[in-house]
């Protein structure tokens, strides 16, 4: 849209959104041309904080937000600096307790807790005595324990397997759920058996990616089809989740913290953030790896794909033809594989 095509918007220019910076303050006001009624209203006051609902709203429109022409040069200083993250203004300000009163602190465990609402879905109930984040916490406890109960029902793997397998089938079930059911099932299959371990790994399963949400990317599309300014905030997605569970209120072990931070490492090196390889990777963050890409191999809601077995001995035969190159641990993979020939849910 250039401003001398309507004369009402002389005086405003085009603002180039898809450069914009989620979870940043704008040191300029942003406007929205309403064509219908010929007017531009303002939409965002200068400094205020883009947040990911306000700009996914702009991503619908891009071509009728404005700024003033007068705000040029602030909209230039703003796009030569780099992308400031969530992780960062929390860390800074969780970091610097005796600088944070308890009624900001608290702000911010809420406004953490709100980005995993979004991501996992979960409405707070508002007329309920308990508040948001410890609604979260039973929530999250209860699917977590309904996991493990399903997955205690026989001591047969192939039981456990079909248990699964007809949870996945139902429609209510995500990638989050299905990583949370999937991660402990391998567990159990390669002899973890202290619940509180188990438990941890599920719960990683079911939070893993919840700093999607902050990092403004489409999970759907999934890294190959990203632009790279997109797989940049992508590859931030798992230590933004560690900060917001961590910053959030909401009652984890820190373990399972460690396993959101290293779950998209890869045994290769491969991964992401930190690309540390092997044995430095924590070993149940390898467990919810491999039940990550499982459940993509799935794709529990679309047609066509593999079955559960048939995804893990994809991912083994893979892991057979390249050991040193595998991105997933080769010895974890043949034991869990090996698991389901035993028990006859698997066929090499």
């Amino acid at each position: 849209m250039k401003n001398a095509a309507d004369p009402r918007l002389l005086g405003y220019t085009e603002l180039p959104v898809e450069r914009l910076h989620v979870n940043q303050r704008l040191p300029f006001e942003v406007f929205v041309y309403m064509p219908s009624e010929g007017k531009v209203l303002l939409f965002l006051e200068p400094n205020l904080v883009l947040e990911h609902s306000k700009y996914k709203q702009m991503q619908a429109s891009p071509r009728r937000f404005l700024i003033k022409e007068s705000d040029i040069n602030k909209l230039k200083a703003y796009l030569a600096t780099p992308e400031h993250t969530l992780i960062e203004s929390l860390n800074t300000a969780f970091d610097r307790p005796h600088k944070v009163d308890a009624m900001l602190k608290r702000e911010l465990q809420l406004k953490s807790a709100e980005v995993v609402f979004r991501s996992l879905q979960f409405t707070p109930d508002p007329s309920s005595s308990f508040d948001a984040i410890e609604q979260f916490d039973q929530h999250l406890h209860y699917v977590v324990d309904e996991l493990l109960a399903l997955l205690d029902v026989d001591t047969s793997l192939a039981d456990k397997m079909q248990a699964i397998q007809k949870m996945l089938e139902t429609d209510h079930w995500n990638h989050s759920l299905n990583v949370a059911a999937f991660a402990p099932l391998f567990a159990i299959a390669l002899g973890y058996s202290n619940r509180k371990v188990l438990h941890d790994i599920s719960t990683a399963g079911y939070l893993h990616d919840v700093g999607i949400v902050y990092c403004n990317v489409s999970l759907p599309k999934r890294e190959l089809n990203y632009t790279p300014s997109e797989l940049r905030r992508y590859h931030d997605h798992p230590e933004a989740g560690r900060a917001l569970i961590a910053n959030s209120g909401i009652s984890v072990s820190e373990e399972v913290k460690r396993i959101i931070a290293q779950h998209e490492e890869r045994f290769d090196g491969s991964g992401f953030p930190l690309k540390i390889s092997g044995v430095e990777i924590y070993e149940p963050a390898q467990i919810v790896a491999i039940a990550d890409r499982v459940d993509q191999l799935v794709r529990t809601d679309e047609p066509g794909y593999l079955t559960v077995d048939q995804a893990l001995l994809s991912l083994y035969k893979e892991a057979l033809k390249k050991p040193q190159r595998c991105p997933y641990n080769p010895a974890l993979l043949k034991q869990i594989v090996g698991a389901g020939v035993a028990a006859g849910i698997i066929r090499q």
